[in-house]
């Protein structure tokens, strides 16, 4: 288990004693005037004043901080660091309770740092794993997961770009992991095994399943009952829009006919949304676009079918 460090903070003024006015015995002195006088402005030399720094840091990287020996973490709190030389990995560890969900936001060039920072999250069995770069819509990482056990897990980070001289002061760090509120809601959780289309979990209109892809190559799979033809059928995931791991990639399939429908547009959460030509099962096939997969990617899949208009 790793130890966290507590800073005691001073007590300024602890000895101070109060007295109440009017009590005989109890002399009472008057404070000084307040001070009103206004300062002049400083001089305008017209050099460029210094900026505040880009993020508050309440913590500095020590070096070593490696996957042997991590720095201990403080959760809400910026940990501050620099990819200081060629391959600088740099480890903190930190310990959370099961069904917490835990944010990890890395900051880099949006603050103007010459970092392209990698984001590691591992525990000991190294069966709660992310291993993760930033995306095409954000040069951060802002990833949002929830535990499902007690862990003690380390969180490392290093240059992307491990080619060149992608180091020193200018490749600057900033991180907080912080205990966030559950991003998306659901009605429960898949349950296991539904790894197989045969083993598809059945689910009614407007259940929202929450899901885990274990590993990139596994699927999850499920079924719904469409009553009548011409029903519009609107399956959607909730996932990486709301900061989790997974690129999900969804598939739904007629049993009886055998035909595929899959989302005409590629965005961030997948959605399908089509007419029913049959009454009858469709299959849905909830898998990682990007092949990509472990405890933390997790989704949250809605359903809904609506009866044809009269």
């Amino acid at each position: 288990m790793h130890t966290l460090f507590i800073w005691l903070l001073s007590c300024k003024g602890c000895g101070q004693c109060w007295y109440m006015p009017g009590v005989s015995g109890v002399s009472v002195t008057d404070p000084p005037p307040f001070d009103t006088v206004i300062e002049q402005p400083p001089e305008d030399t017209g050099e460029e004043e210094e900026l505040p720094p880009s993020s508050v840091c309440d913590y500095e990287e020590e070096e070593p901080n490696t996957a042997t020996d991590p720095q201990p973490l403080v959760l809400e709190h910026w940990m501050c660091g620099v990819f200081g030389q060629a391959f600088d990995f740099d480890v903190f560890g930190f310990e959370a309770d099961e069904g917490t969900w835990l944010r990890v936001w890395v900051r880099g060039s949006s603050l103007g740092s010459a970092a392209n920072p990698r984001m590691f999250v591992l525990d000991d069995d190294e069966e709660f794993e992310i291993d993760e770069t930033d995306s095409e819509l954000s040069e951060e990482i802002d990833r949002t997961f929830k535990l499902d056990e007690d862990r003690e897990l380390v969180v490392g980070l290093a240059e992307q770009q491990l080619a060149g001289d992608n180091f020193g002061p200018d490749n600057f760090w900033r991180m907080r992991v912080s205990i966030a509120k559950p991003p998306v809601r659901w009605d429960y959780e898949e349950q296991e095994p539904n790894d197989d289309l045969s083993e598809a979990l059945l689910i009614d209109n407007g259940d929202r399943v929450y899901g885990n892809i274990e590993s990139g190559a596994s699927n999850d799979w499920f079924a719904v009952d469409v009553p009548e033809a011409g029903s519009e059928v609107v399956i959607t995931t909730d996932s990486s829009t709301f900061g989790s791991p997974l690129n999900t990639e969804i598939e739904v399939r007629n049993e009886a006919t055998g035909d595929v429908t899959v989302p005409t547009s590629r965005t961030r959460d997948r959605a399908v949304d089509f007419i029913a030509e049959e009454a009858g099962i469709y299959a849905i096939r909830v898998g990682s676009y990007s092949e990509k997969g472990s405890i933390p990617f997790w989704y949250v899949l809605d359903v809904s079918v609506n009866a044809p208009a009269e």
